[in-house]
């Protein structure tokens, strides 16, 4: 009978146990530590070299060179102020790919675990041009990724049971190999007879029909693919070979321009910003920064081009270094919007990216 307590058991399905440890609390703290941390010091260096060559910037950086240990280095302020945008730039770049890798982390991947653990010294470093007290709580919680439950459950080990041996299931040894489950005995602990038919459950490893909740093929048109590429990972190839692209060909023109016509170039920079001669740079150091600056950029451009390749052709570890290659265009942008409203545009193309990247999709795709 349909409401027998036998028959509700045998038509429920069977749920299988999840061999998935859960995920401590101090890996989702750290986790959280780290990604909001690093935001903050994002903000925090746009903040600071917007303000460099402010009055109240440059006075400090003088009492800093009037300091009886600094005083015979033969420094200027203007030397100072170059170094706080380096130190900042690169302070900005690694928080801004620890952003990303912090989301890995709650994903239990190792290699971001890794790359945090590298990111968190050039952070803690030079982030101290900004305070230093925010890049030092989010290399803190690097640290506790190492510790305790958060190192079992990198590992694979349950956290909260690490070091005992898993309770062996002994259920298995009570049916004789190759017993089928009509000859064990039913829920009212007799044996079946000859009349009754055995009628596995939907969800039972016996069951070879084709019923249309569990084993039922699906309709035409709605059959899974798993190896059919998402969308948003198309998409996000696409945007990336685009703007790569543009980019790279924009600044191999503007390196032939600058060849081919650097004396008007460096009298329209001196003529927009007059305090480049106060700086103690000279045309062909202005001429070299921007070539390598260019060369660089380019390089760049064609390294993200080749990871959307490799991620266009489903290689997993290509997936992360697009994301923190795009993370690091979208911290670029942001820095260098104070300067030029174009910056936008590559902005927003970083951000769609980033959007299509993160998808759960797109994720799942790569897996």
């Amino acid at each position: 009978m349909p409401g027998h307590p036998a028959v509700r058991g045998a038509m429920e399905p069977v749920s299988q146990p999840s061999t998935t440890p859960a995920r401590p609390s101090q890996v989702t703290v750290a986790a959280w530590m780290i990604m909001v941390g690093s935001v903050f010091v994002v903000l925090m260096v746009w903040d600071r070299i917007a303000g460099l060559h402010s009055l109240e910037s440059r006075q400090a950086l003088q009492s800093v060179l009037d300091d009886p240990g600094v005083k015979g280095t033969g420094l200027q302020v203007n030397d100072l102020i170059l170094l706080v945008r380096v130190l900042g730039m690169v302070a900005a770049g690694c928080a801004t790919a620890m952003v990303v890798l912090g989301y890995q982390t709650l994903q239990r991947s190792r290699h971001a675990r890794t790359l945090l653990s590298v990111l968190a010294f050039p952070l803690f470093v030079c982030g101290l041009v900004v305070g230093g007290f925010v890049s030092s709580g989010v290399a803190a919680a690097v640290g506790t990724l190492w510790l305790g439950p958060a190192r079992a459950w990198f590992d694979g080990r349950s956290p909260a049971a690490a070091g005992h041996p898993a309770p062996i299931d002994r259920s298995a040894w009570d049916r004789s190999p190759g017993q089928h489950p009509s000859s064990m005995p039913t829920a009212s602990g007799r044996p079946p007879s000859s009349s009754e038919t055995w009628s596995p459950p939907p969800t039972s490893v016996y069951d070879a029909r084709a019923t249309a909740g569990f084993g039922a093929a699906p309709p035409p048109g709605q059959e899974t693919r798993p190896d059919l590429r998402p969308p948003p990972v198309l998409w996000a190839c696409v945007i990336t070979w685009l703007f790569a692209g543009f980019t790279a060909l924009a600044l191999v023109a503007s390196m032939a321009f600058l060849a081919a016509n650097a004396g008007t170039v460096l009298d329209k920079m001196h003529e927009q910003n007059p305090a480049l001669s106060q700086q103690g740079l000279s045309d062909h150091q202005i001429l070299v920064v921007c070539f390598v600056f260019c060369s660089l950029c380019v390089v760049w451009c064609v390294v993200a081009a080749a990871c959307a390749v490799l991620v266009f052709r489903r290689v997993r570890w290509s997936w992360l270094a697009l994301v923190i290659s795009t993370a690091g265009v979208a911290a670029l942008c942001l820095l260098a919007i104070i300067g030029s409203v174009v910056t936008v545009v590559p902005l927003a193309a970083a951000g769609a990216t980033l959007a299509l990247l993160l998808r759960p999709e797109s994720r799942r795709w790569l897996r």
